[in-house]
């Protein structure tokens, strides 16, 4: 290989002996003393151990501070920090003590000033800056230095001994350790805080504890239902109101911790669908949103409205609130007032009257139909109209001024006649009554009832003519006399007796109908009417109202006749009231004693001389006789229970007698049956049957007496209950006046008194509190007696002392009797709830974060894995390609066995940082769940032959061979647990079981009811003990038994593949469950629900991600071993020529890379152009055509995706592009498709994956046959970082050219690279700077430079600018590894 090494050597163009940059005479960087650098890393040593033993900050700053005083001789050395407000620092530590003569600084201070703009201030006496900057002793001389740390505050320290200030180099001595003293400060502030939190998340629990127990004993005061349970549906809290619903019998507080489930369906018959106490609940349950209002009828007709709230605490449910009102009177009202409205509705549009309304402005906003036929308008040409436009010009002023003043004046009801003008221009005459309309007390409007009354004005003039024939009869009789239209019943006129009777004036006779005085129904006085007009009957006794309201029953005669030729009914009115009241007073006097005495419920009875002559039965009843037959007869003083009651008695008796009333006597009477009962009796003398006699009433009160006691007890007890209750209650009258109130509800408790009667507004504007906030709470309780409802909401007040303290209020109707008597009001004061809600936001954000952070960190450490892996496992590609001894083949079967360990390790990982920050996607394909288990079976059958294992499937044969569900998951779940099987299995069998259950409770029928399939995993391996099966489902954890066997290999793995089958198997909605046997063999049952939509699979047993996780390598059985593949490889490679005529451009910044890609497509027949960014590959692609581009994603100058772009839209070119990139996060996949790219091909890629991928979007591309297997290797490296080890590159290069060829490559890519850097430095071009790092960092690592290779990847992940040494120290091992390549080369040729 030397010889040939050296031949090559001579016959390339670019030889050592041609000059190049490692000739060059570097600058010469001044090297710092061996002792100076021992006692600086000796300080940093000290300071780094100084620091983070403790969690206090005020510990950890004293050992800093003293160490290094103490290490630099120092007289003074302080830590300051900011101090909570922000507003200024406080001295955290100061050694020593003294050195520190205050114990804050202001933030304006000079020194805290200088500070925020510079990250360390040294300064000297002799500087004119120095005073201002001194704090404590530094005022007095010497040298001060100031460091800051970050956020948290600085350091400072002093030494008056110092001539000069301290030097910068010396304080950048620090950065490190500093970095180290900082993080100690922050956890140590953080340790702070989390003790503070717990001790405020006691004291909150304390405080909810509380808070429950207060609203436990105000929910059983409540009328409604009420029952709260928790997420697994045990009771917590119920009311006496629930129990009475659900008829339980068991008292409230003894049905805590019950099964609520349970209950209700025990409680189910109550209702007429008895599903709403099952089946519905389960629906609101999984629906987790609020249900107001829902309407439930019970069995017995009545009906009860439900509502429900979730109980979340953060973004979980932690319980459920149920309330149930009955609503059975409610609704019925309702119901009635609907038929009411429509009945009402109807007698409007069917009345023979003119209907309208008007709006205070006096326009139309409604009309009947009457309306259209009389004015010839039609109802849409009436509605927005004003009413003048229908009034006769010459009076519209006069009818504007008089209902404008009804309406200002709010004069309820007037009555005017007026003319009005049809739409065909005919004239006509109206009278109306017009009324105000009001909305919630304010006048919106009128209503008006108008008549025609045309016909009754041209009566009225043919009258008028025949007037003097009967005026001087008609006008001097003495009984009223009236001339009625039979026909409308209008009255045409009136002589003075009548007008004299009924009291209207001749204008206002001209204005009435018979109807207006006849106060008996408009149709019987209009049949009675058709009775006199036909000489049936001509006498009749009606009841006629006057013009004062008053009503007289008046007896009319009326006759017909014919007043010019008009057909009236003259009538004449005798009043006959009294003799018909003495008459009706007579009959109601005895009706009323006879009903009074009988059916009185009050005992009643007569005495005669001391006598009970007369006793109704309830007074029989109350003194124990079944009929007053047993009572009459005796005296009421036989039952006088005590002596002292015989003598009041007979005291009454004896005042009765002389006619002198009484008054009422409370006693004890002793009934027939020896019972005692308490009554008030009432007395007065009265004559019965023409004697003397007294009356007397009896009340028995025994049980009200015993009532009122108890109340009052009972009224006693709650309001010393409500008084000690620390929430605010108040108990308000409708109109939102208070009735009562705690002590804790009003500011100054002794004014309790003083607001009794007040409203919110009025108590606000006495004591001067915000208004705004008093009429919301007003118009909520005004609001709730008007709709029944209650209400809650929250609210802010600020407290005498400025602070915010938040208020949850609750409003509640009382009712009783369908009637709301009062407004139940109550508060609880959350503001720590609030608190501590805002607290776990912040959290939950910092978490959020956190978990975002570890997976960018994850992606992108997968990114650098990846990179120089892709080297790795390309270069071992190629040497599969060239002739290898035994020993090459076994070496390179580990490197590619190995590989694959590392690259499945990495993807594992990352899949699980995936789903744990649930970015996994579940598709919906259909696929047979029994193809998929054997796909799976086939994947891991190779390993089950290395242990000659009995690995097998079991499917139910009833099975449906279609489900909808995600294949690829399901079957990363199967391959994960039979991997895990094979593992930890020797001996005996591995069986998946497939098979559908359990059943479901849902209609069969239902199309979303999902089908469930069991997935089992058993094996007879060595068994999980059971105190590890509670944490193998972990994270990073595996379960090994100890049964006493020699194991055939170890157990490896990442102790991920369990979590992961959790997490997914939860992201389904499915179960997993464990039973296992140490030394038996343990069984994974696996239960997941799938859509069963009738489609047919079309899944082709693809992209199983993840599959064996825990194993270090499993072969399909379809692909020969490891050992098979290296030996097949080097006799063939099965893609050779495959590629034959095709050219291909490869664009990658990564000169080794460049090689790998480009040797792999050369071998396989391409013609292969590379450049080395997106710029110049467009330039090529616009003069050059390709049939495909392999594209790297990040390059210098002009990366993968703006390539990608500009070439689709600016050259208009559709070449298959082929993305090139180490990345896995998803958004960088779908950016890459997003930009124009066809495909995407992760680093490192395996041969077979980037055949396939260039060959499936070639032209005309037919798919490729199954490429040989491929394994990859990660590059050893030693211990400690080298110049170049180029032992990588002689063993996995495939042959001496191309190690050659890789050699000078990276030796021009070293050369180049110490030019650019020197040329980006002095541009100051940052960016630049960070393509060349990037660049370089996979190049060196695979020729072996592994300390150049190390700075470029610290390099890279620093954000500019970058630190001066380290961009000399780059440059020095750019050069140092260019030499040394140089130098190996040559030993190779001249060994």
């Amino acid at each position: 290989m030397e010889k040939e090494l050296g031949s090559l050597r001579r016959n390339r163009t670019s030889n050592t002996s041609q000059s190049s940059g490692f000739e060059r005479n570097p600058a010469h960087v001044a090297m710092p003393d061996s002792s100076e650098l021992i006692d600086q890393l000796s300080l940093l040593y000290e300071l780094s151990l100084s620091v983070g033993a403790t969690l206090e900050p005020a510990e950890n700053a004293a050992a800093f501070a003293g160490t290094l005083a103490a290490r630099k001789d120092l007289e003074g050395a302080a830590v300051w920090r900011w101090n909570e407000a922000g507003n200024g620092l406080h001295l955290l530590h100061a050694t020593p003590s003294s050195y520190a003569e205050a114990e804050a600084l202001p933030a304006d201070h000079a020194l805290v000033q200088r500070l925020r703009a510079d990250a360390s201030v040294s300064a000297h006496a002799s500087d004119p800056e120095f005073k201002p900057l001194a704090t404590g002793r530094a005022a007095r001389g010497g040298a001060l230095a100031a460091l800051r740390l970050g956020d948290l505050g600085f350091l400072e320290f002093y030494d008056s001994r110092r001539e000069a200030a301290f030097p910068p180099r010396e304080l950048r001595q620090l950065d490190p350790v500093l970095v180290k003293f900082e993080q100690a400060l922050r956890g140590g502030r953080s340790h702070q805080q989390l003790e503070e939190e717990v001790e405020r998340r006691v004291r909150t629990e304390e405080a909810l504890r509380r808070s429950r127990s207060q609203l436990s004993a105000l929910v059983q005061n409540l009328q409604d239902a009420v029952l709260l349970e928790s997420e697994e549906r045990e009771l917590l809290l119920v009311n006496q109101a629930c129990c009475d619903l659900f008829e339980i019998p068991q008292p409230p507080e003894a049905l805590s911790g019950a099964d609520c489930a349970a209950a209700a369906e025990a409680a189910k018959h109550l209702f007429s669908d008895p599903s709403v106490l099952t089946d519905r609940v389960e629906v609101i349950l999984d629906a987790g949103e609020p249900v107001l209002a829902e309407t439930l009828h019970m069995d017995d007709g009545r009906i009860v409205e439900r509502d429900y709230v979730p109980v979340d605490f953060g973004n979980e449910t932690t319980g459920h609130l149920w309330k149930y009102r009955d609503v059975t009177k409610q609704r019925r009202l309702d119901a009635r007032l609907q038929e009411r409205e429509r009945a009402y509705r109807r007698l409007v549009e069917s009345a023979s009257d003119i209907i309208y309304r008007c709006d205070r402005d006096g326009c139309f906003t409604y009309v009947n139909p009457v309306a259209a036929e009389v004015t010839g308008y039609t109802h849409d040409e009436l509605v927005g109209e004003h009413f003048t436009t229908l009034v006769r010009p010459d009076h519209r002023e006069r009818l504007v001024r008089f209902y404008r003043n009804q309406i200002e004046e709010e004069i309820s009801d007037t009555r005017r006649e007026f003319p009005i003008v049809t739409a065909d221009g005919d004239k006509r005459w109206v009278s109306q009554q017009v009324q105000l309309v009001r909305e919630d007390g304010a006048v919106v409007g009128v209503q008006a009832i108008a008549r025609d009354i045309t016909e009754r004005k041209r009566a009225v003039e043919a009258l008028q003519k025949s007037e003097a024939r009967f005026r001087t009869m008609f006008e001097r009789h003495s009984a009223p006399m009236l001339l009625i239209d039979p026909e409308s019943g209008a009255i045409r006129d009136a002589n003075a007796a009548a007008a004299e009777f009924y009291g209207y004036t001749d204008t206002e006779w001209e204005q009435l109908h018979i109807q207006d005085i006849n106060d008996l129904p408009a149709d019987e006085v209009a049949a009675r009417r058709a009775d006199a007009e036909g000489g049936e009957q001509n006498t009749f006794v009606f009841p006629h109202r006057l013009k004062s309201g008053e009503t007289r029953t008046v007896e009319v005669r009326s006759t017909p006749i014919e007043v010019h030729g008009t057909a009236l009914l003259f009538s004449i009115i005798h009043d006959i009231t009294a003799r018909e009241e003495a008459r009706e007073k007579l009959r109601r006097s005895e009706e009323r004693w006879r009903r009074l005495v009988e059916s009185n419920r009050d005992p009643i009875q007569i005495t005669v001389d001391g006598t009970i002559r007369y006793i109704n039965p309830a007074g029989a009843r109350i003194f124990g006789a079944e009929a007053p037959g047993e009572i009459i007869g005796r005296s009421p003083t036989d039952f006088a229970a005590e002596p002292d009651v015989l003598e009041k008695l007979r005291a009454r008796n004896r005042q009765l007698a002389r006619g002198e009333p009484t008054e009422p006597m409370e006693h004890t009477i002793q009934r027939l049956d020896g019972e005692e009962r308490t009554v008030v009796s009432y007395s007065q003398p009265i004559e019965y049957k023409g004697e003397s006699a007294a009356q007397t009433v009896i009340r028995d009160v025994t049980e009200q007496r015993e009532a009122e006691e108890e109340l009052r007890h009972l009224k006693d007890f709650y309001e010393q209950v409500l008084d000690a209750m620390p929430i605010d209650l108040a108990i308000f009258g409708p109109e939102g006046r208070y009735e009562y109130v705690t002590p804790s509800a009003i500011s100054d408790p002794e004014r309790r008194e003083h607001v009794i009667g007040m409203t919110d507004v009025e108590y606000a504007q006495e004591r001067g509190y915000d208004l705004e906030t008093a009429r919301r709470r007003l118009n909520a309780i005004r609001r709730v007696a008007r709709t029944r409802e209650m209400e809650q909401f929250e609210e802010t007040i600020e407290d005498h002392d400025g602070n915010l303290r938040h208020f949850i209020r609750f409003v509640t109707p009382v009712v009783q009797d369908g009637a709301v008597v009062n407004v139940l009001g109550y508060g609880l004061e959350i503001t720590q709830r609030k608190q501590t809600e805002t607290k776990l936001r912040d959290a939950k954000e910092q978490a959020e974060a956190s978990l975002a952070a570890k997976e960018r960190f994850l992606a992108t450490m997968s990114h650098e894995v990846r990179t120089p892996l892709n080297a790795v496992l390309g270069m071992a590609q190629l040497l599969a390609r060239t002739d290898l001894t035994e020993d090459q083949r076994s070496y390179l079967q580990s490197i590619r066995f190995s590989g694959d360990t590392l690259l499945t390790l990495l993807d594992t990982v990352l899949d699980f940082a995936k789903l744990e920050a649930g970015e996994v996607d579940l598709e919906q394909v259909a696929f047979d769940p029994v193809r998929l288990a054997h796909h799976v079976r086939d994947m891991l059958r190779s390993k089950a032959k290395e242990s000659d294992l009995d690995f097998r499937i079991e499917a139910d044969p009833q099975l449906p061979t279609s489900v909808v569900g995600d294949a690829a998951r399901v079957g990363q779940i199967l391959t994960n647990l039979g991997s895990n099987a094979l593992k930890f299995t020797d001996d005996g069998s591995v069986v998946i079981c497939v098979e559908e259950g359990p059943a479901s409770a849902a209609p069969a029928d239902d199309p979303e009811t999902p089908t469930w399939i069991t997935f089992r995993v058993e094996d007879t391996g060595i068994g999980i003990p059971p105190e590890q099966q509670d944490r193998i489902f972990g994270h990073f954890n595996q379960a090994d038994a100890d049964t006493g066997e020699t194991r055939k290999e170890p157990r490896e793995g990442t102790g991920l593949g369990l979590a992961i089958v959790q997490t997914l198997v939860d992201q389904m909605g499915g179960t997993i469950d464990l039973e296992s046997t140490p030394g038996e063999g343990a069984v994974f049952t696996v239960r997941l629900p799938f859509a069963t939509d009738g489609a047919e699979s079309t899944w082709n047993g693809e992209a199983i991600s993840g599959a064996g996780p825990d194993l270090a390598h499993i072969s399909s059985p379809d692909m020969p071993s490891s050992e098979e593949a290296v030996a097949s490889a080097l006799h063939e490679d099965p893609h050779e020529e495959r590629l034959s005529g095709t050219r291909l451009l490869v664009v990658e910044d990564n000169e080794t890379n460049q090689v790998v890609v480009r040797d792999l497509l050369v071998g396989w027949g391409a013609e292969v152009d590379v450049v080395g960014d997106g710029a110049a590959a467009l330039e090529r692609l616009d003069t050059t055509t390709y049939d495909l581009v392999l594209m790297d994603v990040q390059m210098p100058r002009m990366d993968g995706l703006e390539a990608t772009r500009r070439l689709r839209h600016d050259l208009g070119s559709d070449v298959p592009v082929i993305a090139l990139t180490a990345s896995m996060l998803r958004e960088n996949r779908q950016e890459a498709f997003a930009a124009g790219m066809d495909a995407f091909v992760s680093k490192p890629f395996k041969s077979e994956s980037l055949y396939r991928t260039v060959a499936e979007h070639l032209p005309e591309a037919k798919p490729p046959a199954v490429p040989m297997p491929d394994s990859s290797a990660a590059p050893s490296s030693s211990d400690a970082p080298s110049v170049i080890n180029l032992t990588f590159l002689r063993e996995n290069m495939g042959g001496a050219e191309a190690v050659w060829d890789v050699a000078t490559t990276f030796r021009d890519q070293a050369d180049a690279f110490v030019d650019d850097l020197a040329a980006a430095r002095d541009t100051g071009d940052d960016g630049r700077l960070g393509d060349l790092f990037h660049s370089m960092k996979s190049a060196a690592q695979l020729v072996g430079a592994e300390r150049l290779g190390q700075l470029a990847k610290t390099l890279d992940h620093t954000d500019p600018p970058y630190p001066p040494d380290r961009l000399n120290a780059i440059a020095e091992a750019a050069r140092e590894a260019r030499a040394a390549l140089d130098e190996r080369i040559v030993d190779l040729d001249g060994g």
